[in-house]
């Protein structure tokens, strides 16, 4: 007995078989929402014909305030106290 032939329809496999569940997409990553940001502000710098200006967020400040309180209590629990000169003393108890 000869096996039967498909018919060609010029279509994909993917769009003659779909799948039981519905479309398969892949999940997008990380790395598309950077390129997608970058690409805003590529856009914005060509659109308004001015050089890029960062946000003005200062991290340094937002990290600082957000770890002080575990620096403070870190220094408590190893004795360590500041002298004028800002040099660190471990305090020997």
């Amino acid at each position: 007995m000869r096996a039967r032939r498909l018919p060609d329809h010029g279509l994909p496999v993917q769009q003659l078989f779909p799948h039981p569940r519905g479309k398969k997409e892949p999940q997008a990553g990380p790395l598309r929402h950077i390129v997608h940001k970058l690409l805003r502000a590529i856009h914005s710098v060509l659109k308004n014909r001015r050089p890029y200006a960062g946000p003005g967020t200062d991290y340094r400040e937002i990290m600082a305030r957000r770890n002080a309180p575990r620096w403070i209590r870190m220094t408590k629990e190893y004795n360590i106290e500041y002298t004028a000169t800002g040099r660190a003393a471990t305090r020997l108890v």
